[in-house]
């Protein structure tokens, strides 16, 4: 019996986001800094007609209190953010960021 793939929160968006990510790849390759993907993602995603805002500022809320602020790479109709890096490997600290992002 074969196992379906789990659903997620937005799904339709994110399997959009992730093909658009991987035409930018594979167009691109590696080597770029952050910014150059996050223009090329962008575009791609207008290309599959999805909603982009790019390096939008974001407020933080702790306890209902303003905390700080963050910028996302990409905000996708208004519910997924994408965060872009480009480093050939994810330290620790990339890691928990890419975590709770």
């Amino acid at each position: 019996m074969k196992k379906e793939a789990p659903q997620f929160l937005h799904s339709e968006i994110t399997n959009k986001t992730i093909q658009g990510f991987y035409e930018v790849y594979n167009k691109m390759g590696a080597g770029f800094e952050p910014g150059i993907y996050v223009n090329c993602l962008f575009l791609a995603l207008k290309k599959l007609e999805l909603s982009v805002d790019r390096n939008r500022e974001l407020d933080l809320i702790f306890d209902a209190e303003k905390v700080g602020q963050m910028r996302a790479g990409l905000v996708v109709e208004n519910k997924v953010l994408v965060r872009v890096f480009s480093d050939r490997e994810l330290d620790r600290f990339n890691g928990q960021k890419f975590i709770t992002s």
